[in-house]
């Protein structure tokens, strides 16, 4: 008998809750491109392999891709690896080792489920990686269906997904609630793994034939460098997302269409997480919780409710991680022409207004005085909070003259909100930190901004370029 849930789209990685008891099977979608040079791959018939702990059986369907598929790409060769028996459940091993160490396994637990690999011919671009559960003795056994060439990105995302499935349920292997994994902790955890040591075991795509056979390249990487280093030369030209865009991530998103900027930022704030004075053993509580909500918010908010009494303490809390995180590293400072139009364009906030519900919607900008004055409060609150996090960012680029600027605003709003301090809000009864007043929060921007348009003024536009570097 299979696990009870209904079919979903874990391109957001989000759960149905269970009506009756289903068969089950869910895909991981994600498109790749293709180019048009094929090598032979070898046979897999009659192939199977078991890792060396036992919970990883890998088996084949007896056939492998043939020449006449071409194999995947994108910007690097090496993007596409081919999978054999024997290759792969070294490396599910390997991945699970590094996983467990990560999210705080106690060293010496054993594992409860099986995780059957089946490999099969690719057959199209778009092959899915459908995995499935049923009940076993020990606890819930994972199957994951795999083609033998595949993104090296899809399948890493995969193993992450079935590895953290089976680690959730350690236990809980007799819950029939099925665990909602968050998208930015698989991506985030699924970065780790492609910018780590495990890098070592993913074997490229065949780049050549050599005695009409074809020869496989082993990508090295070096050890001892920082494993965000990649992130961080993203996050240094767009800001991180905050922790709600990380949590409703859309497909484009999770394809890295958006220059990797929430892959990125999934890996961050994984990292600032487990970075917590009991980071790693906290998120092995989180994962080992998930089946007991029917989401996984409910989970988190249970979980980390020492550090975070609510939402928004977790988007002040990542601002300000986020933050220092880039301060490390802030990369080359912008110009004067750059900063004045970065300054500029934090500072207005872009909107949609209609005259009736019939009629086209006309853009305009809106300064943080008519936010103030013509938006809800809880809507005023998201907008502020997602400035406050970009005003921070750009603070450690922009020119000293406006840096200052950045930083005042930031003060400004945080007053405004109720969150002076870098410590957590913390809600007392109905009382919450006292927050400043709407007239004395506009005199206060009103009198920045006549600053600010004064030194701005002095300002000319950059010769070569009027954007940003």
């Amino acid at each position: 008998m299979k696990k009870p849930v209904q079919h979903c789209n874990l391109a957001l990685l989000r759960w149905v809750k269970p009506v009756g008891w289903l068969s089950v099977t869910w895909f991981f979608l994600g498109a790749w491109s293709l180019q048009s040079q094929s090598f032979p791959g070898p046979s897999l018939a009659g192939k199977s392999a078991q890792s060396v702990s036992g919970q990883f059986i890998v088996t084949s369907s007896g056939s492998s891709s043939t020449s006449d598929l071409p194999l995947a790409r994108n910007s690097q060769e090496a993007a596409t690896i081919r999978l054999e028996p024997a290759l792969l459940s070294v490396m599910a091993e390997r991945m699970k080792e590094f996983i467990w160490h990560l999210t705080g396994v106690p060293v010496g637990a054993q594992w409860q489920g099986n995780i059957t690999l089946a490999l099969h011919a690719a057959r199209r671009r778009d092959d899915p990686t459908p995995i499935s559960a049923t009940p076993g003795l020990r606890g819930w056994n994972y199957r994951a269906d795999l083609p033998d060439v595949l993104p090296k990105s899809q399948f890493v995302r995969a193993m992450t997904s079935v590895i953290l499935f089976e680690l959730a349920e350690h236990n809980a292997a007799t819950s029939p609630q099925t665990p909602e994994l968050p998208a930015w902790l698989v991506d985030g955890i699924a970065q780790q793994l492609m910018a780590g040591e495990v890098r070592d075991l993913l074997v490229a795509s065949p780049g050549q034939l050599l005695n009409g056979l074809p020869q496989s390249r082993q990508e090295n990487t070096q050890r001892g460098l920082d494993a965000l280093v990649s992130a961080r030369q993203i996050l240094k030209q767009s800001a991180p997302l905050t922790f709600e865009q990380m949590s409703w991530p859309s497909d484009d998103q999770l394809a890295g269409n958006d220059g990797g900027t929430y892959q990125a930022s999934a890996q961050v704030f994984v990292q600032e997480l487990l970075s917590l004075p009991d980071g790693p053993a906290r998120m092995n509580l989180f994962l080992t919780r998930l089946p007991q909500y029917e989401n996984w918010q409910t989970a988190f908010q249970v979980v980390y409710q020492p550090y975070f009494q609510r939402p928004l303490d977790v988007e002040k809390w990542w601002t300000v991680r986020a933050i220092s995180f880039l301060s490390r590293d802030p990369g080359p400072a912008w110009t004067p022409g750059a900063s004045r139009e970065r300054l500029d364009e934090i500072l207005s906030v872009p909107v949609e207004i209609r005259s009736n519900s019939n009629s086209l919607p006309a853009h305009t900008q809106l300064s943080f005085q008519q936010v103030i004055l013509q938006v809800s409060f809880s809507q005023q609150e998201n907008v502020f909070n997602a400035k406050m996090g970009e005003l921070g960012i750009a603070e450690i680029r922009l020119i000293p003259s406006l840096a200052g600027f950045a930083y005042g605003y930031r003060q400004i709003l945080a007053a405004y909100l109720g969150q002076e301090g870098d410590t957590p809000l913390r809600q007392s009864g109905k009382g919450e930190r006292p927050r400043a007043g709407v007239r004395e929060t506009l005199n206060k921007l009103n009198a920045l901004d006549g600053r600010r348009r004064m030194i701005e003024a002095r300002i000319k536009p950059d010769v070569w370029n009027s954007g940003l570097n």
